[in-house]
């Protein structure tokens, strides 16, 4: 019995990716305080303006510019939210994909490890291999799931921006099971019909 951890090398992306949220949030604020600043200094133009035309006029010029202001506004933040989502999911989904792969070996590694061939048929169902690994609880900020799909190891994301990737396992045995990372452990079985077993759960 073994056990391997992805931890022993730290994933990359997590500290760059709490920075880039960090800007988003920054980016955010600097534009609403911008916006506040230009009413109330426009609301400060108006009221400084003297003589019996502006005072006439004040009414009408007011509604006019802060409709053109809420309008301009509103195109500005919508253009500005929906670049940040934008990059931000590209960025996730960079992340999500590099750490995807990382696990992806490291599970296929491990059966590789497992994987005994032995010639002696027992009359029973026999545990050949077993090995426990430590996987990352998220990927790129994500809930994930692993499972096997036929003779290929698939993880994919369970949220936006959707991420996957799938690399095979790399021998022709039976394989079942699936984790959503976490403490996992993965067994080696050889059933008494001969039926040779990879299977994959978390624990």
């Amino acid at each position: 019995m073994t056990s391997a951890s992805l931890f022993d090398k730290p994933i990359e992306g997590f500290a760059e990716l709490r920075v880039f949220h960090s800007l988003v949030y920054l980016l955010d604020k600097l534009f609403c305080r911008f916006f506040v600043h230009f009413h109330t200094a426009h609301n400060t133009s108006l009221q400084n303006r003297k003589g019996y035309h502006a005072r006439f006029s004040k009414g009408q010029d007011s509604l006019l510019s802060h409709s053109m202001l809420i309008a301009f506004s509103l195109i500005v933040i919508i253009f500005v939210v929906a670049a940040l989502t934008s990059l931000r999911d590209d960025y996730s989904g960079f992340i999500g994909k590099n750490e995807i792969s990382q696990v992806c070996l490291l599970v296929k590694g491990s059966i590789e490890k497992i994987f005994v061939e032995d010639r002696y048929s027992s009359p029973t169902n026999t545990t050949k291999g077993r090995i426990f690994l430590n996987l990352p609880d998220r990927i790129g900020d994500q809930n994930y799931r692993i499972r096997f799909v036929n003779a290929s190891i698939s993880i994919e994301t369970l949220s936006r921006p959707r991420v996957n990737d799938t690399c095979k396992a790399g021998f022709n045995l039976s394989y079942t099971g699936s984790t959503t990372g976490g403490r996992t452990e993965i067994n080696f079985t050889v059933r008494d019909s001969g039926e040779k077993i990879v299977s994959i759960k978390k624990v």
